[in-house]
């Protein structure tokens, strides 16, 4: 209990550990593929403690609203939890103020779906203009939340890329053919070399965005960290089926859980 505010100040019963601290959580989600809304909980708490407003355990799930969508009347696809949050934290730019709304379940109506991992990725319809009861949201820009929620996505593929390589390499040890460990042979050490620089990379990268949050290079080094850990991901996820041959796609083996995050 409380975890959940490890990013905030310790007047709002947080642990004082900001965003930084938020993606070091989602990381370890990422890790250990945790079928769990941890990115969009940590984010929506730190924005309502950024604009001053009620600080609750409820799951809420941040929405960055583009401006056809500000009237209400523009359906929002792939919200990621829609149907397990107590309410939607928007974020829209209004006459070039950045506004904040928390609007409660009871406001919108969600049609499931989700994505190619199982996680809910909802249909969304508002029943109300955001723009009521909306507050300014100072010194924070909607370009800066979006970045935050790639940025929260490249930091959990880091987590899944390197679980995906221990899984990987382990089963290369153990999985024998021909009388020789599969590790032991030459072209699969080479994939396996490829896939370990590329999951490298991405980490460096991600370390490098979370470093320089709040100075004026997080944007150019977020997006470095978001393509650098998509274009891994694919990679990594074929390397590691191709390695793992067809038990690897099974349900009962873990390797699905992380690779189908990573598609």
């Amino acid at each position: 209990d409380g975890w959940l505010r490890t990013t905030l100040a310790e007047k709002d019963d947080g642990a004082g550990l900001g965003l930084i601290g938020g993606y070091v959580l989602m990381r370890l989600a990422g890790y250990h593929a945790a079928p769990l809304p941890i990115m969009e909980s940590l984010l929506s708490l730190h924005l309502l403690s950024e604009a001053g407003l009620p600080i609750t355990d409820d799951l809420f799930v941040p929405v960055v609203l583009d401006n056809e969508q500000i009237g209400g009347n523009v359906p929002m696809t792939g919200v990621p939890w829609a149907r397990d949050a107590a309410g939607l934290v928007v974020i829209f730019t209004f006459n070039e103020i950045t506004h904040i709304n928390l609007i409660p379940s009871a406001n919108y109506t969600v049609t499931a779906s989700q994505n190619m991992a199982g996680e809910p990725r909802d249909n969304v319809q508002l029943n109300v203009n955001p723009l009521n009861g909306a507050e300014q949201l100072n010194h924070i820009t909607t370009l800066q939340v979006s970045s935050w929620l790639a940025l929260g996505k490249a930091v959990m593929t880091a987590g899944a890329l390197q679980r995906v390589m221990e899984r990987t390499v382990e089963y290369a040890k153990e999985r024998s053919q021909l009388g020789r460990q599969i590790g032991k042979f030459q072209a699969v050490q080479q994939q396996l070399a490829v896939q370990a620089e590329m999951t490298s990379a991405a980490k460096c990268a991600v370390d490098a965005a979370i470093e320089h949050i709040g100075t004026a290079q997080e944007w150019e080094l977020i997006a470095c960290a978001k393509i650098t850990t998509a274009e891994a991901a694919g990679y990594a996820a074929k390397t590691a089926h191709a390695v793992h041959a067809a038990i690897g796609f099974t349900h009962e083996y873990a390797l699905q859980l992380s690779t189908r995050r990573l598609w």
